[in-house]
């Protein structure tokens, strides 16, 4: 039966969230109300849908408890087994919150960034994860200023532990972790991770969470936490994605620099000879004018005796590399210099050359001195 939107308001909240948010995230359950109303059940075919969407149901202490265990049999309770475990779920769990994220915005027809990321505390409670409270120090922004403190009320995996009457040693809403933060990722298209810094599984209070950009999340936890949480592997992997992506970036224009700026023509063809890439002293060595020109070429038309190339190219298969080795090379304008190449082989990973790279010096008018 459809509600009115007053009873829909009235209805029990799925969240909690600071004031100010309140309008937008009563809009977004509105959406998620009517997505989880379309839900079918037919177990003669063995389908779930909701709106249209397969869903399967997976019993809660088989990821939040059975799945440590299994993890710490096959280690045999050897030391990072734990660790192993919550990375493994972690990463699955962020990669379907992120998923998740973007296929609700594709059902919804919803644009709007935070709008996405609102619907997330309410799709949690309506999938049976828990229950998000979002406290009023968070400050929801998509740039490196994001900060989310929230906490998981009846959490699935800590409730899972305590019905079995177990105490953990750690947090263990992993999960929880994983999949809100990749959900905010998906939302806001910014790095997020989060960590449990306190868990009613290890007999805290209460599961509470901080969620931060990777590169900010352990300031926020020494903030916030006096349990000297450990920021795992798994939380210090995004960030050394990203310092590493940072120095692949700083490493490229370094090397375009000294490539373009070099005084020597520099290349790289495939095995074939195809020219891959040329810095600007190989074109003006060959008389040409544009790289768009020279990238057609082969480098065998390039070399006044093919010889000398066949010679070039079984000298680098034999040891890797030539030094100084001395050629007449054929420009654009059929003028034929002297050069001097040194160069080496990329080899594949069974070992075979792949790739050739080079630099030429031109030592025509020395040649020339020398004959004179």
């Amino acid at each position: 039966m459809e509600r009115s939107p007053d009873e829909r308001k009235k209805s029990l909240a799925q969240t909690k969230v600071p004031y100010e948010w309140g309008a937008l995230f009563l809009k977004v359950r509105e959406h998620l109300e009517d997505y989880f109303q379309n839900c079918v059940f037919n177990s003669e075919q063995g389908i779930i849908e909701v709106s249209g969407e397969r869903y399967i149901i997976v019993r809660a202490a088989a990821l939040a408890v059975d799945f440590f265990d299994l993890v710490n049999s096959l280690y045999q309770g050897k030391e990072g087994a734990t660790e192993t475990a919550m990375a493994i779920l972690f990463d699955i769990s962020h990669a379907i919150g992120k998923a998740d994220a973007i296929a609700f915005r594709t059902h919804a027809g919803i644009k709007g960034p935070i709008e996405v990321l609102s619907a997330g505390p309410v799709y949690f409670a309506y999938s049976g994860a828990a229950r998000v409270e979002i406290l009023p120090e968070s400050y929801a922004v998509p740039n490196e200023d994001y900060f989310l403190i929230y906490d998981h009320h009846s959490s699935f995996e800590a409730e899972s532990w305590i019905r079995k009457k177990r105490k953990a040693d750690l947090p263990v809403c992993v999960m929880s972790a994983g999949y809100s933060s990749g959900w905010c990722e998906g939302a806001l298209g910014i790095s997020l991770v989060a960590v449990e810094i306190e868990c009613r599984a290890r007999g805290d209070e209460r599961c509470r969470f901080i969620m931060a950009p990777p590169s900010r999340i352990r300031e926020y936890i020494t903030k916030y936490s006096d349990n000297n949480v450990v920021i795992r592997e798994f939380l210090q992997r995004e960030q050394i994605m990203k310092e590493l992506r940072t120095a692949l970036t700083l490493s490229e224009e370094r090397y375009r620099t000294l490539f373009e700026g070099s005084k020597d023509a520099i290349y790289i063809t495939t095995k074939e000879g195809e020219l891959i890439d040329a810095n600007r002293s190989l074109l003006e060595l060959l008389g040409y004018d544009n790289q768009e020109e020279l990238m057609g070429n082969n480098v065998k038309g390039f070399y006044c005796d093919l010889n000398d190339r066949l010679r070039l190219q079984a000298e680098i298969e034999e040891k890797g590399y030539v030094k100084d080795f001395e050629v007449k090379l054929c420009r654009k304008d059929s003028r034929k210099i002297d050069c001097l190449i040194t160069a080496t082989g990329r080899r594949d990973m069974k070992g075979n050359i792949s790739e050739y790279q080079g630099i030429i010096r031109d030592i025509t008018e020395c040649r020339k001195v020398e004959r004179e």
